[in-house]
């Protein structure tokens, strides 16, 4: 079925929902009346039993909510990590629709514009607003910062881009990306030791088979070759570099 006409059954199941609340609360209300004689305590019991089939098909209808989120927001991330943007995208927009206060769904999402923008400008913005988006539901997110700084160093905002290195290094002192990016942008200024530091800082924390650490390695081999220190830059490739 097509994400369109997939959305189409969710608005609609939503809205029959939507729809059921109010009879239930009418439903709840009567029954909350002081007790009647008679026949009409068969009454009272219909409206219950009747109340309670509403309540437990709305449970039913939120729970295979929850379940089409999680799919699709697998089949968003698991095409992502094979770098299908363009169809991880469309999964990862249906599984935002169904549970839009998700910070992880909302991180793939803004990941997915960011490589997006890469062949197609117009995505910068969307990828821009979404990484934002997990911020606020989420102010701790250091992957958000990270891809806000490298968002900014793209657009050639590098006072962003370096204050929100900072915050995510600040989250997460060991992220390794942000000690390398904000290496790039220390040498790219000129500063050489600040930028050896962090290069540093980045091989150090990078896991030992990540495929990362061969140019980050070489760039802190240059940063080392321009500082007069050509011995220090050959250990570093002789040891980080096949």
């Amino acid at each position: 079925m097509k994400p369109l006409a997939r959305r189409k059954q969710h608005c609609f199941g939503k809205g029959l929902a939507l729809l059921f609340l109010p009879l239930l609360a009418f439903l709840f209300f009567s029954c909350g009346r002081s007790s009647p004689r008679g026949g009409q305590n068969d009454e009272v019991e219909r409206l219950e039993k009747k109340a309670e089939r509403y309540a437990r098909e709305i449970d039913r209808m939120v729970s295979l909510y929850e379940r089409e989120a999680a799919v699709q927001a697998r089949l968003g991330h698991i095409l992502m990590q094979r770098r299908n943007f363009g169809a991880a995208l469309e999964h990862l927009q249906e599984a935002e629709s169904l549970r839009p206060t998700d910070p992880d769904i909302r991180l793939d999402l803004a990941i997915c514009f960011a490589n997006l923008s890469r062949l197609d400008s117009s995505y910068l913005e969307k990828a821009e607003k979404e990484y934002f988006n997990v911020l606020k539901l989420d102010p701790k997110n250091s992957q958000a910062h990270y891809g806000l700084a490298q968002l900014f160093r793209f657009e050639g905002k590098i006072r962003e881009a370096k204050d929100h290195c900072r915050k995510a290094l600040a989250i997460d002192p060991g992220y390794p990306q942000a000690h390398a990016l904000t290496a790039a942008l220390a040498a790219e200024e000129g500063n050489l030791p600040l930028a050896a530091a962090h290069y540093r800082s980045a091989l150090d924390a990078f896991p030992k088979n990540s495929a990362e650490i061969v140019s980050v390695a070489r760039a802190y081999a240059d940063v080392l070759r321009a500082m007069g220190k050509p011995n220090e830059a050959r250990e570093i490739l002789d040891r980080f570099v096949p």
